[in-house]
């Protein structure tokens, strides 16, 4: 499956509808929140802690960045919030690759 890369750095500035795990861009912003940092479990505790696994498989690193660690659900890239009172938001302005215009590379 191709998906849309920058040719400098090999990010990825779409998300995959199959795959949902494509996304390597700099959103850190879901509906309305700034991202947290996926090393950290503040203000949201969870599991999906950066490791070299994660990093290759799902792009979670030390940043708060826009991603999907969960490939079941059926959506594209989230993150957690740092509202208190918001635990995830879906990132909504990151396209789906196929519905894009920007040049295409195979992996």
């Amino acid at each position: 499956k191709a998906v849309v890369s920058t040719q400098s750095t090999g990010d990825v500035l779409c998300y995959n509808s199959l795959t949902r795990t494509t996304y390597r861009g700099d959103e850190d912003k879901g509906r309305g929140y700034n991202c947290q940092r996926w090393d950290t479990d503040m203000p949201h505790p969870h599991t999906y802690h950066p490791s070299e696994d994660r990093e290759w498989r799902f792009g979670i690193g030390h940043h708060n960045k826009c991603r999907n660690p969960s490939p079941k659900t059926n959506s594209g890239p989230w993150c957690y919030t740092t509202s208190l009172f918001v635990r995830w938001e879906p990132c909504e302005d990151i396209p789906d690759c196929e519905e894009t215009a920007l040049p295409m590379f195979v992996f």
